[in-house]
């Protein structure tokens, strides 16, 4: 006798994942690099996302680091944000 692993094929992979998260990163305008995995994602197109990029290109700057609460969706992988992005005074990550 012995145990069967049907039932690990069943169970869901990542879905039980996708956030909402807190998540601290860096943002060129474009995409959202998290600080500490490294990972990068585009944003998904929501008023929280339009109003990052404006407030984004009035700063002038290559980089800057911000705090997200997001969730993951779609393929390719996108970020969903839900709250207006904080903006932290800095263009590094933290460490």
């Amino acid at each position: 006798g012995g145990t069967q692993g049907g039932d690990l094929k069943r169970a869901p992979q990542l879905e039980m994942l996708r956030g909402p998260f807190r998540m601290v990163g860096l943002y060129d305008g474009t995409t959202f690099k998290e600080c500490r995995t490294g990972i990068a994602w585009a944003f998904a197109d929501t008023r929280a996302a339009k109003v990052l990029k404006e407030e984004f290109v009035n700063r002038k700057s290559r980089q800057v680091l911000v705090a997200v609460d997001a969730q993951f969706e779609g393929a390719p992988e996108t970020l969903r944000v839900f709250r207006p992005v904080t903006l932290l005074n800095a263009d590094s990550c933290p460490g």
